[in-house]
């Protein structure tokens, strides 16, 4: 939701003062705006002021954006809940859990009820193209989870926050084919940071998901879902190689992506398909539609295609495109297509391929690519394109450096997935989440000397894995 700026200001209940002109206060300094709070003290400023933080009358902090107005995202309400939770921690005092309470429960004034549970809705006021359809996310519902049971812990019985907790829960068992953010897999369940028609599991969304619903574990059993982590864990240790990227000493984002495929026709022949899709496997088949823009989807671009009254599409000259989402998920990437061209042809089927850069989050320098070439007549003929290593390696785009702190880009996803397998290890002790937290880890030492990350290898990463892996960072330096 997206509020425009006034002047109002509210009374506040704490006596710390955050308006008015920049030193007047701690948060001032920060660029925090609106209504009274108490200080922010243990998020590093650099985070505090790449947040632009504005609290509104209610407590909620909102994000100030370029043109004014203050959106109300969904996670802003947890990092300053947090925030005061671990002030509180150091030091008690009862006026931190007031103020973590006010800021949660105008929270969850912005909460919708869908099914049995509770969600908080994203569309497209949340700025991100891809995510413009109504979504609600599994990594803003476990961080709800998390923030709403601590909340009750620290209040007492009857609080009633620990029964919000386990709708928040619930909404985590929600298929996505429902609405939801479930993803069943044949070797267990994932859920989505973002839930697309075709499944991506964003790792760092994922992870960070699972550690906050892992260390409630009564949470779960008593919103029904007793087996729904062990779930998660089993698919997540079967996937986990599929993230790695030894031969750029990083990990990917997600396990699916987007490219482009043209098929051209030889001898100025006119191409006609109908029934295509991408197959992952042969259970998983995803159909292609027409569109122009929106990747995160299969289609055939409207340019170059006319339909036909069969349902049919013929191309406008020798040539059409596709945009086709393929994954490190499928057993084998495929475009499935029914064809005829209007004389006998040889059509080469050519696909987008470029290289990985760090400040971007799809492949760059892109070139077509020869696939193979197949012939083609008047007659139908089913054609299965397969698509394979190494055109596949970039789908799935490893994790990069665009994010800005004070002028420096770092990469802030790779070290999440680090840490937060290291805290997964020790809810379980499955040795395929050590290890690989201990691989990345070894990875983030030599980046210094890759060329892909030297221009951003000079900040000093250690500090953003758990004390037990810094070693694993300085022994691998050690080694260089």
């Amino acid at each position: 939701m997206t509020r425009r700026a006034g002047n109002a200001s509210g009374m506040s209940l704490f006596g710390f003062k955050t308006k008015g002109t920049p030193g007047e206060s701690h948060n001032a300094r920060l660029g925090i705006t609106g209504r009274e709070m108490p200080p922010i003290t243990i998020m590093a400023p650099s985070s505090v002021r790449y947040y632009k933080l504005h609290f509104l009358d209610d407590g909620f902090p909102a994000q100030t954006r370029s043109d004014g107005s203050y959106y109300e995202h969904p996670l802003y309400p947890i990092y300053i809940a947090e925030e005061y939770f671990r002030q509180h921690a150091r030091h008690a005092d009862p006026a931190l859990v007031e103020a973590a309470k006010l800021v949660l429960d105008a929270a969850l004034k912005r909460a919708q009820p869908f099914q049995d549970s509770l969600v908080f809705w994203y569309g497209s006021d949340a700025g991100v193209t891809r995510a413009a359809h109504k979504h609600y996310s599994a990594l803003t519902q476990a961080y709800y989870v998390g923030v709403l049971a601590t909340l009750h812990d620290l209040i007492g019985r009857r609080s009633g926050y620990n029964k919000l907790a386990r709708k928040f829960a619930s909404s985590l068992a929600i298929p996505v084919g429902e609405g939801g953010v479930m993803q069943q897999r044949p070797q267990g369940k994932g859920i989505e940071e973002l839930p697309l028609a075709m499944p991506e599991l964003v790792l760092n969304g994922w992870l960070s998901a699972l550690t906050r619903v892992a260390a409630w574990p009564k949470v779960l059993q008593r919103a029904g879902m007793g087996d729904f982590l062990n779930q998660n864990l089993d698919l997540l240790e079967y996937l986990l190689p599929r993230y790695d990227m030894p031969a750029l000493q990083n990990s990917r984002y997600s396990l699916s992506g987007y490219v482009y495929l043209r098929l051209t026709a030889s001898g100025g022949a006119h191409i006609t398909l109908r029934d295509a899709c991408t197959s992952w496997s042969a259970t998983e088949k995803y159909a292609l539609g027409t569109g122009s823009t929106y990747r995160w989807s299969n289609f055939l671009l409207e340019d170059d295609i006319k339909a036909n009254v069969d349902g049919s599409f013929t191309g406008k000259s020798k040539s059409l495109r596709a945009n086709l989402v393929l994954s490190q998920l499928a057993g084998e990437n495929a475009f499935e297509f029914v064809a005829t061209a209007n004389k006998k042809t040889d059509v080469r089927v050519e696909m987008m391929v470029g290289e990985y850069s760090p400040l971007a989050t799809i492949p760059q320098a892109t070139k077509w690519v020869t696939l193979e070439t197949v012939p083609m007549g008047a007659e139908p003929r089913d054609y299965h394109i397969g698509i394979g290593a190494p055109y596949t390696d970039l789908m799935g785009y490893p994790t990069n450096f665009q994010k800005s702190f004070d002028g420096q880009n770092r990469n802030v996803y790779h070290l999440i997935h680090i840490k937060a397998l290291h805290q997964l290890s020790k809810f379980q002790d499955r040795p395929i989440f050590s290890d690989m937290a201990k691989r990345w880890a070894g990875y983030v030492a030599h980046w210094k000397d890759n060329p892909h990350y030297a221009r951003f290898g000079a900040h000093d990463y250690s500090d953003k894995v758990p004390r037990a892996l810094r070693r694993t960072i300085k022994d691998a330096g050690d080694e260089r």
